[in-house]
């Protein structure tokens, strides 16, 4: 595809894709003079973009690497972009051979590229879907078929959110996939930020992406990239670091010195662990929501004098409630149980569990 061989259907060549940028900056060859236009009108002004794709790309591999060694062994890339450059399977097949991938992709190019590139690989499928349509890809046939829904899976959203601008709420998107995904699974997102860009350098890059397929190009603050890891449990990027977001170079580095890069703090990254669902404490039920009318029950006292505990007993739906209230009290106010949990109280009582108690 580099000089425009063959050029698949739905493709427009004359544009700059995202996807094929991307694989300029890495060193690939499947792109176009469009892209190659675009990506040398950004480098001339933002040369260290090139080194944060490789951060960024580096960081996808170690946090698959990291997944795949605690025992993740399906995966779903979400706007993978085409498959070069060691895909996921690749790496995640290092240490689980078993591994299933499903990549998906917006780009007719991409998608063709990729079908083409991972034809005969068992275990992997290539699927065009629109990121903000996540039904439609979580319910798609491939997906069902390599994803068991029902156990943990690595859920990849690297250099995606950026094209997805606030209006279509990229923050409720990546919940909605995470929503899907068993306790245990874990996010691997990467997004860019100018908080460390001069704005000249922004404005190029958003003006050349402006004249892509997708013209839409995002940079996000930390506090905006830390809102995609709501209720999730971010796990520290490397030893003796803090679980919070850091740079794409940082991720998993031997030396947070050496990794460091100007290219690298272009993009924030996290891997964050979907916690166990905590169960529901029931909620009691006040005397209103039962319709109550305590003046109808027949109270019984405890002890004598101001503060003796009044009980009544009262059945509602079929299902026998328990009122305690304090003799005296102004504010009238009644507490209500269950029968079983009043069981429960008397058994603690009988048994010497509550010192002091008056029954």
């Amino acid at each position: 595809m580099s000089e425009m061989n063959r050029v698949p259907p739905g493709v427009d060549a004359s544009r700059p894709s995202p996807a094929r940028m991307y694989d300029r900056y890495l060193g690939g060859t499947a792109n176009f003079p469009s892209d190659r236009d675009a990506v040398d009108r950004i480098l001339e002004l933002v040369p260290e973009i090139r080194d944060a794709a490789w951060a960024n790309r580096g960081f996808l591999q170690r946090a698959v690497r990291w997944m795949a060694e605690r025992d993740i062994r399906q995966f779903i890339d979400l706007g993978a972009g085409l498959p070069t450059q060691r895909c996921t399977h690749e790496v995640a097949r290092e240490i689980r051979p078993d591994a299933r991938v499903v990549y998906t992709d917006s780009d007719p190019g991409v998608i063709a590229h990729g079908r083409e590139i991972l034809a005969g690989v068992p275990g992997t499928a290539v699927i065009e879907a629109d990121f903000r349509r996540p039904g439609d890809l979580l319910g798609h046939p491939e997906t069902r078929r390599l994803i068991d829904f029902a156990e943990p899976a690595g859920l990849l959203i690297v250099a995606l959110t950026q094209f997805i601008p606030d209006s279509d709420d990229p923050w409720a998107l990546v919940a909605r996939y995470v929503d899907a995904l068993a306790p245990g699974s874990y996010l691997a997102l990467s997004a860019p930020t100018a908080d460390h860009t001069v704005a000249r350098k922004v404005d190029r890059i958003v003006e050349v992406y402006a004249t892509s397929t997708i013209p839409s190009n995002t940079p996000r603050t930390r506090a905006e990239v830390g809102r995609f890891f709501a209720g999730l449990a971010i796990v520290p990027p490397y030893r003796g670091a803090a679980s919070e977001l850091t740079s794409a170079g940082l991720w998993g580095c031997e030396d947070p010195e050496a990794a460091e890069s100007d290219g690298s703090r272009l993009f924030y990254v996290a891997v964050a662990r979907k916690p166990k669902a905590e169960l529901a404490q029931p909620v009691k039920p006040t005397v209103e929501q039962l319709r109550i009318d305590t003046s109808t029950l027949a109270w019984r006292r405890s002890t004598d004098g101001p503060g003796g505990i009044e009980v009544a007993f009262a059945w509602i739906t079929s299902e026998e409630w328990v009122l305690l209230r304090l003799h005296g009290d102004p504010d009238g106010r009644v507490s209500v149980f269950s029968r079983f949990e009043w069981d429960c109280f008397l058994d603690g009582v009988r048994n010497g569990e509550f010192d002091g108690a008056a029954f």
